[in-house]
């Protein structure tokens, strides 16, 4: 089941909760009033080739990305060259 984050309307309070998806929203622990959802940061991982990974990359910095891609494609060839 997914954390959820909510803050409550009236304190202002802000809780995680453990929930099904479809649940409706807990009242506040502290003053048992109603909450809103909050929205919450995600972190993942992307597994994939290099190209999907590098996409990822949050920010205006393309030239970065294709600096880093190059590197590893010499690196690749290198290895494969030797083997």
């Amino acid at each position: 089941m997914p954390l959820y984050e909510y803050r409550c309307l009236k304190c202002e309070h802000e809780f995680e909760e453990i929930l099904s998806v479809d649940a409706k929203n807990p009242e506040c622990p502290e003053c048992h009033n109603e909450t809103e959802k909050l929205i919450s940061h995600f972190f993942g991982v992307v597994k994939g080739s290099e190209h999907r990974l590098l996409d990822c990359v949050v920010g205006d910095d393309a030239n970065r990305k294709w600096e880093i891609l190059n590197k590893r494609k010499e690196k690749r060839s290198k290895i494969q060259a030797k083997g």
